[in-house]
């Protein structure tokens, strides 16, 4: 993947996944093809302590959103199960919702900014199983003055 093709900032993601979905219509088996190893991505992502388990989380937390969003006859369409329940994204909104408002408080959003690059540099490194993610991380603004509320 090209760098200068990612999205810099919230808008340029939006619009990007945007573009993607209207892309995006009834599923092939291409589509099938792709979905089931996704599906299961999680479980072989690297975990420090109680891999297994923690596998099959991650694994029902990514299901779980991917219900949330796509709904139950699209995950019936990709041969993924229907029966999955959103849970994580009902059990993560209180979380999620107190953590924008502590954010949005007077100098506050330098603190949430950090404390979200730290997580997203801890996440790449369970994903290619690097202790030391930071040695892939691009160059990020420390100025948040900058960035749209």
């Amino acid at each position: 993947m090209r760098e200068d093709l990612l999205p810099v900032d919230f808008r340029d993601s939006i619009r990007l996944l945007s573009h993607a979905l209207s892309a995006l219509h009834d599923p092939d088996e291409t589509a099938k093809q792709l979905a089931i190893p996704m599906a299961a991505d999680p479980l072989g992502w690297i975990y420090r302590n109680l891999p297994d388990l923690r596998g099959r989380i991650a694994r029902s937390q990514h299901l779980s959103i991917t219900t949330a969003v796509l709904g139950p006859r699209a995950m019936r369409d990709l041969g993924l199960p229907a029966s999955t329940l959103p849970w994580y994204p009902i059990m993560r909104f209180p979380i999620n919702l107190a953590r924008s408002i502590v954010a949005a408080l007077p100098g506050r959003l330098d603190h949430a900014t950090a404390r979200g690059r730290r997580e997203q540099l801890a996440f790449l490194g369970q994903l290619v199983g690097d202790d030391n993610p930071s040695s892939h991380q691009r160059p990020w603004p420390s100025d948040t003055s900058r960035v749209s509320r």
